[in-house]
């Protein structure tokens, strides 16, 4: 237990560096030799406690909901699942991360306080080992050009990495930002930070080690294990979780509401909206291709856009005026000018096209910054709305990249010239509907916010009246954005947006 250059057994042990088949029976026996004697040792003194304080208060219960959840006879090899298909765990470790979810399942199932407290202990035991050193890999892994892959093991000369240095802002001994927190989002890291490092939080951890655990709260060790299982699916090997069916996943989700704020899927979908156009090579195609001449058959649907896309301003009149008033008044001038080239038919270079994108690609509103909530109490009636705004997060997030796979691959076939008429129609098409398009999906994206931030409130008087009023409206949302996504699907985006869109800014106008 001493400096790096001794054989400090028990901080390798602790902080995750020695592998199971690493460790000899010796050391083990070695331990409780050395425990044992100093307990006959202090066997004839007389100790005085120091004052005991339990923090039980301080962590509020989860949503008991789970806890039926955790009884079921899936929740075991859910966890499992998860596990093995993700990246954040060393593979020749699950086994011992896997022991430790089996040691939580039998407490939540144990009757015996004895034997459900020494199961808790022994699960969180072995987690945090695991916990640690897969945080570790993670830390190297997101900075290959600052830090040394050596980081990872404990060498004999040097003090190794530990969450100190894994959650600084900046890598030890340079001035370069560490990446770690970006990679795991913002809402996961903070979460991690609570758990493990910030002076008032639980800091279970810490307690393990230096053996001041007084009473272990289950719930409370449940939390560690669903964060550790929000890690591996944050870098889950499978995007869409084959091995784990959609109906296991929603509750797996769902049970980590306290520790992964939801509203951050909505941030990042929002975020990757904003960039859209900025990383797309949908843009840079058309500016590189100045002589490409695109035919539009019929200028009052390309009018008609131009309708669609004024309105879409009307109600962001009073919240960025002079935006709203610049846009419009460009989109007047670009409509007469194309009102003059007749109503029949209308030829318009891409070049003229790309400034019109760029126009009207201009920032209405900057990137919502993501600020952590730290749901650890949530309405039982809530969690059906928060698995249905999960839903169309995904639906939307689809549905965009349904859209630009299309155009891409529209655009690979002109510029390879095998490109026909019905391919250059469809391209003209989408072309007039893409802005129009993402405006639908901005609203709805907004309106999915708009969900989140109800079920935020905590002025509820009457919590099952607000869940049957919310469950109509979001249930009606669901139907919009199911509509949208199979005409993304589909290829008939231009059909749907007429009647959808004047639609959504009717609705929006209301609310």
């Amino acid at each position: 237990m001493g400096s790096p250059v001794m054989l400090n057994l028990r901080n390798i042990m602790w902080h995750g560096f020695v592998d199971e088949i690493e460790l000899h029976h010796r050391y083990v026996s070695f331990i409780f030799l050395l425990y044992l004697s100093l307990c006959e040792k202090l066997s004839n003194k007389v100790l005085v406690p120091r004052p005991q304080f339990s923090t039980r208060g301080k962590y509020i219960d989860l949503v008991d909901r789970w806890n039926d959840y955790n009884h079921s006879s899936t929740f075991l090899q859910d966890c499992k699942d998860i596990v093995m298909n993700s990246y954040f765990v060393v593979p020749y470790r699950s086994d011992i991360v896997v022991r430790g979810l089996e040691q939580l399942d039998l407490a939540i199932n144990s009757s015996d306080g004895h034997d459900k407290e020494f199961k808790l202990l022994y699960s969180i035991v072995l987690l945090f080992p695991q916990f640690e050193h897969a945080l570790r890999q993670a830390y190297v892994a997101v900075n290959p050009d600052q830090v040394e892959e050596d980081e990872i093991y404990a060498a004999s000369n040097e003090f190794y990495t530990t969450f100190d240095s894994i959650f600084r802002n900046h890598i030890r001994t340079t001035s370069n930002k560490n990446k770690l927190g970006a990679s795991m989002g913002h809402s996961l890291s903070d979460a991690v930070m609570d758990c493990f490092m910030h002076y008032a939080g639980p800091r279970l951890r810490d307690k393990c080690a230096h053996g001041s655990i007084l009473d272990l709260e289950p719930k409370l060790a449940l939390h560690y294990h669903m964060l550790f299982l929000s890690l591996c699916l944050h870098y889950s090997k499978n995007k869409i979780f084959n091995s784990v069916s959609e109906q296991c996943y929603n509750k797996i989700s769902t049970s980590t509401i306290s520790i992964y704020d939801y509203r951050a899927l909505f941030i990042q979908e929002w975020n990757n909206y904003v960039d859209c156009f900025d990383s797309s090579e949908f843009i840079s195609n058309l500016k590189s291709t100045g002589n490409t001449r695109l035919q539009i058959s019929e200028v009052t649907d390309f009018e008609s856009s131009f309708d669609l896309i004024s309105s879409s301003f009307n109600h962001s009149k009073k919240n960025n005026k002079i935006v709203f008033l610049t846009l419009c008044d460009e989109l007047v001038k670009l409509q007469s000018l194309l009102s003059e080239k007749g109503r029949k038919s209308l030829v318009i270079s891409s070049e003229h096209l790309f400034e019109y994108l760029q126009m009207y690609d201009r920032r209405k509103l900057e990137k919502i910054e993501l600020k952590y909530l730290n749901h650890y109490d949530v309405l039982e009636q809530h969690l059906n709305l928060v698995n249905i705004c999960r839903r169309m997060l995904t639906l939307l997030s689809e549905s965009v990249q349904v859209v630009k796979d299309k155009v891409s691959s529209l655009e690979n076939m002109m510029d390879e010239r095998t490109a026909r008429t019905v391919h250059r129609k469809t391209y003209g098409l989408l072309v007039q509907c893409i802005k129009p398009y993402f405006e639908v999906i901005r609203i709805l994206s907004l309106s999915v916010l708009e969900q989140y931030q109800d079920m935020n409130r905590e002025d509820f008087i009457d919590a099952e009246v607000f869940y049957k009023k919310k469950i109509q409206h979001v249930q009606k949302l669901l139907t919009s954005v199911e509509r949208i996504n199979e005409a993304s699907k589909s290829g008939a985006i231009g059909l749907c947006l007429s009647t959808l869109f004047r639609s959504f800014i009717v609705v929006h106008k209301k609310k």
